[in-house]
């Protein structure tokens, strides 16, 4: 039998559960059955789970080859790595754009587990390759937009 694991305070940070499960345990599943949408849930897991595409060596997040690629391929030319990192970069609050601001906590827990997945999605998708998934766990909330990316590792030249 397991024990506990001592979680973030869902309560606190998404307030509907306050109402909802108030004086029992959190249990999100639970709150999405009676809240979840079916196409919400397909645009979250796109998210979370989402498609690469490998062009000239690289990775890339999404299904079709962006369309400044050939513009940093041309501009950086001996530079995959860099290419990966500037292309692949999502920052976290254009995701949820005109929704209310979220706090540090939620950012951080979300950014640790949209690394968390898209970590475990490469290496399935890739496993020949060693990628880099950064999202900095340390921020300033009040100046820095944070943002996550992946890169192939690769030896220095």
């Amino acid at each position: 039998m397991r024990e506990e694991q001592e979680g973030p305070d869902y309560k606190r940070l998404i307030p509907e559960l306050r109402d909802y499960f108030q004086d029992r345990p959190v249990q999100l599943v639970a709150w999405l059955s009676s809240f979840g949408r079916f196409d919400h849930g397909l645009a979250y897991a796109a998210l979370f789970w989402p498609e690469f595409i490998e062009v000239d060596g690289c990775v890339l997040l999404g299904s079709s080859v962006p369309e400044t690629y050939a513009e940093w391929k041309a501009s950086h030319p001996n530079d995959p790595t860099g290419i990966e990192a500037v292309l692949n970069h999502r920052h976290l609050f254009d995701l949820f754009p005109g929704t209310e601001e979220p706090s540090p906590e939620v950012v951080r827990l979300f950014g640790s587990l949209l690394k968390d997945t898209w970590t475990t999605k490469l290496r399935r998708d890739f496993p020949q390759r060693e990628f880099i998934v950064s999202f900095p766990e340390q921020f300033d909330f009040a100046v820095d937009d944070p943002e996550i990316t992946f890169y192939t590792k690769r030896d220095q030249a």
